[in-house]
């Protein structure tokens, strides 16, 4: 005899990962990305300057970075029957070296006036911001009759 499911559970597969990313909406999601850093960058010069555009740039274009280093690792080191995780760890690695020289050289670039660490910050969130978004949007509208969708 099976118990019936509680009310506050979601229905299967809602929150199913793999229904809700694949490599392709990952791929939109660094293309709106990019399209967004450079209309922000206009937007951002207009009030900020350049300080302000190369914090902004920096930011996302770090983010971006990261975020295709993940995907690249996952496809590329973690598959059914790889038991090693060296190169994963290896990439890790690297990955913070790079963000630490990264924004030590923004954080040198902040105290010459050059680089807006506030923008920096905005344009790191801005990838984030586009995923959570098209996931929520992904979500929304899975449930959809056909003809709405």
């Amino acid at each position: 005899m099976q118990t019936p499911p509680s009310d506050s559970s979601p229905p299967p597969g809602l929150f199913d990962p793999a229904l809700l990313m694949d490599r392709a909406m990952l791929h939109r999601v660094y293309g709106m990305s990019a399209a967004l850093l450079v209309l922000g960058a206009f937007a951002v010069s207009q009030y900020f300057g350049r300080a302000g555009v190369l914090g902004w740039m920096i930011g996302g274009g770090l983010n971006l970075a990261l975020l295709a280093t993940v995907e690249w690792s996952v496809v590329r080191f973690i598959s059914p029957g790889k038991k090693s995780l060296g190169p994963v760890a290896l990439v890790s690695l690297l990955k913070f070296v790079f963000v630490a020289i990264v924004l030590g050289l923004a954080m040198v670039g902040a105290r010459q006036g050059v680089v807006s660490v506030l923008w920096l910050a905005g344009g790191f969130v801005l990838p984030h911001v586009v995923l959570a978004l098209k996931v929520l949007g992904k979500l929304l509208t899975q449930n959809l009759p056909k003809g709405l969708k």
